[in-house]
């Protein structure tokens, strides 16, 4: 069992424990004692005459002449007496209730769990996933199969029994209670197989060791439909037997490791001193960056020459590559294209007699012959 899965349930089980009977281990707390005291309440004023000191009577002092003889006519004259200001009374300090303190309130005890928490039902511990021993991650990705049309989003190939069209539609069943002048039901149809890249021979290379595929089922024979517009597509000119010796023969050249500026020779040979011309001179103008990705790429250029041995620009096109990614490829061809076009800008020194084997030309571009 996984140990963080243990851990994991051991922890809910004691937190739930600790909710249940926590209480049971609690002490209540002691009961303290509430002090009562009665105040008064003053005002301002009251208070700053309770502060004030009482005054002193003033006493006045004996006169040193001794009084005169009062007259029998008149009353005998009495000092007057200084009055002394008689102190203010004290106002009677209101005494007000005793303010009742509300006890404290004693926290309540808290209501025991029902016992349907008891009964949740545990936690299962997940089982851990059993290795398959298969690695989907390291599957090796498909190769490509060759196909003869290229397309910027790769499509299947078409079932059997489908009329190849530009739309793929579904087949629809002709209902029992149709209509005399219902429309006729529609045939199964689907777009010509087609890659999104040019499947290379190192691409094919992967092929060698995978299971074949079934064969496809006999074609059974269709309903008469009406004809429907055949899509439009590009014409190719197929190519001579004279092209395709040379395209055969930079295979083989490929293959063996032959590397460099290879030639492909068409029609009668030319001899060894007539190709390695034609090599060095389009080796004089190629140029490799050895630290970019397109230095591991071998491209192979096939192009077409004037009787005077210059380069038809629109006839130079790339047939073969090895692997590599889309940018690192077509830096490669960039490189060989200019190579060809600015080597052959005067025209390459070729026997005009033989131009019938040198019209199509086809050279294999190898870094690594460079760097060996």
């Amino acid at each position: 069992m996984n140990r963080g899965v243990i851990i994991s349930g051991a922890g809910h089980a004691a937190l739930i424990g600790w909710l249940l009977l926590g209480e049971l281990f609690q002490s209540r707390p002691p009961e303290e004692d509430v002090t009562v005291t009665t105040v008064s309440l003053i005002s301002a004023n009251e208070l700053a005459v309770l502060s004030l000191p009482e005054a002193a009577p003033n006493v006045p002092q004996d006169s040193a002449e001794a009084p005169q003889a009062p007259t029998p006519d008149a009353a005998p004259e009495t000092p007057a007496l200084t009055s002394a200001p008689r102190p203010q009374p004290r106002p009677d300090r209101v005494e007000q209730p005793p303010e009742e303190t509300a006890p404290e309130a004693l926290p309540e005890p808290e209501a025991p769990a029902p016992e349907d928490v008891a009964e949740q039902a545990p936690i299962l511990p997940t089982p851990p996933v059993q290795d398959t021993g298969t690695d989907l991650a390291a599957l090796p990705e498909a190769a490509p199969r060759p196909v003869d049309r290229v397309a910027p989003r790769a499509a299947p190939a078409p079932a059997p029994d489908a009329v190849i069209d530009d739309t793929a539609r579904q087949a629809t069943q002709p209902s029992p209670q149709a209509l005399p002048d219902a429309p006729p039901e529609e045939e199964t149809t689907a777009p010509p197989e087609a890659n999104d890249r040019i499947v290379t021979e190192a691409d094919q290379g992967t092929l060698t060791s995978s299971p074949r595929p079934r064969p496809r089922p006999a074609q059974r024979p269709r309903p008469p439909a009406e004809p429907t517009p055949p899509p439009e597509t590009e014409t190719v000119d197929a190519p001579s037997s004279a092209t395709d010796d040379a395209v055969l023969q930079a295979l083989q050249n490929a293959q063996s490791g032959a590397g460099g500026a290879g030639l492909a020779p068409s029609g009668p040979p030319l001899t060894a001193g007539e190709k390695d011309a034609l090599r060095l001179a389009v080796q004089e103008c190629w140029v490799v960056d050895a630290g970019s990705p397109a230095a591991r790429v071998i491209v192979t250029l096939a192009f077409e020459l004037t009787e005077d041995g210059r380069v038809v620009s629109n006839s130079l096109q790339l047939i073969e590559n090895s692997a590599g990614d889309d940018v690192a490829v077509r830096a490669a061809y960039e490189s060989a294209r200019r190579a060809i076009l600015r080597c052959g800008s005067s025209g390459y020194d070729l026997p005009p007699e033989k131009y019938a084997t040198w019209r199509a030309v086809e050279v294999v571009f190898d870094p690594s012959r460079l760097r060996n």
